[in-house]
């Protein structure tokens, strides 16, 4: 992922995962969601789960965070539907560097005719 991406919600479900050729396997959650910044399906680079309708994420406890807070709940149901924005943070982890996906609420647009910098 290289740009911020305008999502819809989905699902949140559990699932069995192996990280690794040589790891055991370990029950994760996976977020389901849509892009819908375009309006139309498209191929996140970076994801490595699609289904041709929808784009999948492993649940990292920094991204439920931020989905928390940009919902409002902290119930998974609740996220169905909800509209989010997903980014790229860069981060240094063991001295490389990472790209983590984050989430925040779609920043307000200016109503038509308002400048946005006045009283």
């Amino acid at each position: 992922m290289t740009k911020p991406v305008l999502i819809e919600l989905k699902s949140v479900e559990e699932t069995t995962l192996r990280p690794g050729p040589d790891k055991p396997e370990e029950k994760a959650f996976v977020l389901w969601f849509e892009d819908v910044s375009t309006g139309a399906y498209q191929l996140i680079r970076g994801l490595k789960y699609t289904n041709g309708k929808g784009h999948a994420l492993v649940l990292r406890k920094a991204l439920a965070e931020d989905i928390m807070n940009a919902t409002g709940t902290q119930d998974t149901d609740e996220w169905k539907n909800k509209r989010v924005v997903l980014y790229p943070e860069k981060k240094t982890v063991a001295r490389r560097e990472v790209v983590s996906i984050r989430a925040r609420v779609m920043k307000a647009q200016p109503a038509a005719g308002e400048t946005g910098g006045g009283k």
